[in-house]
């Protein structure tokens, strides 16, 4: 027969997210940011010019661009600050990532609980050798941790490391 125990454990015992050592993200990746930044913003330009063409009249139309810069000048200003913010930890029982400005959110994954992991890629990182690591882990829908603003022989040594502490087969 066995005796089952659930001892307390003090708040001064838990092991703390402080204590991580995080690795920020190379630093191309602030570039690509700001790149895609620039195109949505350039997006959104369009269809003012194409609407401001076809009203003879637009009301406030300098204002919406005006309120259109200075979106644009703040957004820019955030993502530099925030970038710097941003960082992932490998650990000997799981990976961290934390990110934020305004809202600092540390996301944490225990590789016991990983069922997948893929490497993506958009074009515009491509260009500048970058990668994301999505990591899956049981009971989730969709990806439950990417980390992007990797090289791509890094996000592979990530993989590799994951791969090898959970046990998954390599997938091709």
């Amino acid at each position: 027969m066995s005796h089952y125990q659930n001892s307390n454990i003090s708040p001064e015992q838990l092991p703390t997210v402080n204590n991580a050592a995080f690795i920020g993200l190379e630093k191309a990746y602030l570039k690509v940011g700001l790149i895609s930044l620039v195109l949505n913003f350039g997006f959104l330009a369009g269809i003012f010019l194409v609407i401001s063409v076809s009203v003879e009249q637009l009301p406030f139309g300098q204002a919406i661009w005006l309120v259109w810069f200075t979106l644009l000048i703040v957004s820019v200003i955030y993502h530099r600050i925030a970038f710097a913010n941003k960082g992932y930890a490998i650990r000997e029982k799981d990976l961290l990532y934390k990110q934020g400005l305004i809202w600092q959110q540390v996301t944490g994954v225990s590789y016991k609980r990983i069922q997948h992991v893929g490497i993506s890629h958009g074009p515009i990182e491509r260009m500048f050798d970058l990668a994301n690591i999505n990591i899956y882990t049981a009971g989730g829908a969709g990806v439950d941790l990417k980390i992007a603003g990797l090289t791509q022989a890094r996000a592979e040594q990530i993989k590799e490391f994951i791969l090898s502490q959970t046990g998954i087969h390599h997938e091709q």
